[in-house]
C-alpha cells in the first residue's frame, strides 16, 4: 500500500485536484477493504481521510478517521491516526485493532476500561499507531450499517475549499453549515440543501453520502 501524497498536487490547478480526489478516494477505499477483510467476523471499519495545507511553509495536516465497531463489544469506538504512519504501518494497527476488539469482548462497559485496553493492545508502541479519542456506547453497528453518511468534509479537504466559504456561497449561517458538514449522517439532512451543497462543489449527490443507501426517503 503506498502512501498517499496529496502535496504533489498542491500547485497543479483543477486538474490537479480532480486526479488528487480521485486517487485519495481509491486508496482510502483499498485501505478500508483490507482493514475489514483482515478484521472479517470481528468488526467492521471506516475510514475517512483529511487533508490541510493551512500553511506552505510547515508540514501538512494529513490523518485518517477510523470508526471500528466491534462486533462482539456494542459501541463506537474512533481513531486518529497521521497519513505517514497508517501508510508504513497499516498493517500493524489492523492486528492492534483485531487483538483489541478480541480483548473488549466481555469487558466492562466503561471509557476507563476501554482505553486501558487499548493502552495495554499497543504495548511499548503507545501512542505511535492511533490515537483512541473517542469510546461511544450509544451507537452500535447495525446503527451505522443502516445509517447514511456524510461524506462534504472529505470533499471539501479535497477541493481546498473551507466551510466558511460554502456557509458564503450557499447564504448559510456559518455555526449552522459547521455543524452539518461534521455530523456523522446526513439522513436528517433536507433534500434541498443536500441539492445546492451537490451543486456548489460540482459533485454528484451520491457522492455526499458514504453508504450505498440512496436519498430517496429523506425528507424534502
Amino acid at each position: 500500500m503506498r502512501a498517499l501524497q496529496p502535496s504533489s498536487y498542491q500547485n497543479k490547478g483543477g486538474l490537479g485536484k480532480v486526479i488528487l480526489g480521485k486517487e485519495i478516494r481509491k486508496e482510502v477505499a483499498k485501505l478500508e477493504k483490507y482493514f475489514n477483510d483482515y478484521l472479517k467476523g470481528i468488526a467492521k471499519v471506516y475510514l475517512e481521510y483529511s487533508f490541510k495545507m493551512n500553511n506552505p511553509r510547515r508540514e501538512a495536516d494529513d490523518r485518517f478517521r477510523i470508526l471500528l465497531y466491534p462486533k462482539k463489544a456494542p459501541s463506537k469506538l474512533v481513531f486518529y491516526c497521521n497519513g505517514l504512519s497508517m501508510s508504513i504501518q497499516y498493517e500493524s494497527i489492523a492486528q492492534k485493532l483485531k487483538e483489541y476488539c478480541l480483548k473488549l469482548d466481555g469487558a466492562e462497559l466503561t471509557e476507563d476500561i476501554y482505553r486501558k485496553i487499548w493502552g495495554e493492545v499497543q504495548g511499548a508502541m503507545y501512542p505511535c499507531l492511533a490515537t483512541l479519542i473517542k469510546v461511544d456506547f450509544s451507537k452500535t453497528l447495525d446503527e451505522a450499517e443502516n445509517q447514511i453518511g456524510n461524506n462534504i468534509l472529505a470533499i471539501l479537504n479535497e477541493k481546498h475549499a473551507s466551510i466558511r466559504e460554502l456557509a458564503v456561497q450557499l447564504g448559510k449561517d456559518y455555526a449552522g453549515m459547521h455543524r452539518l458538514v461534521n455530523r456523522e449522517s446526513l439522513d436528517t439532512t433536507q433534500f434541498k440543501t443536500i441539492l445546492e451543497i451537490a451543486d456548489y462543489l460540482k459533485v454528484e449527490i451520491d457522492d455526499l453520502y458514504k453508504s450505498n443507501k440512496k436519498p430517496g426517503g429523506m425528507e424534502k
